[in-house]
């Protein structure tokens, strides 16, 4: 960053501050009122992309459960294990397991 960049922000931030102060009390607090509901807006548009960023990890460790549960029917299907018993090993469907074995051949 240059120096006169430096120095613009450092001037806008005591102009700011100069203007905060030449408010009369009233002013001041509506002001200070503005400055929290942003405050409060921010955090919550923070807390809200944590929350999605959250559900998304979630359904991809889900997704790669099930994902990792069709790879292990399919090497089953290839050793020709009783569907039955791969129901019982994976927890898939019937029909999840017929779709495999039907999409392997």
């Amino acid at each position: 960053m240059l120096d006169v960049e430096k120095k613009n922000k450092k001037i806008k931030k005591a102009m700011n501050t100069l203007k905060k102060l030449s408010l009369n009390q009233k002013e001041r607090e509506m002001y200070e009122a503005i400055q929290v509901q942003d405050f409060l807006k921010r955090v919550g548009e923070n807390n809200l992309k944590k929350e999605v960023f959250a559900e998304g990890i979630t359904k991809g460790k889900e997704e790669g459960k099930v994902e990792e549960k069709k790879k292990i029917a399919k090497k089953l299907l290839d050793v020709r294990m009783d569907i039955k018993q791969i129901e019982e090993v994976t927890g898939l469907t019937r029909d999840e397991i017929n779709n495999i074995k039907n999409n392997v051949q």
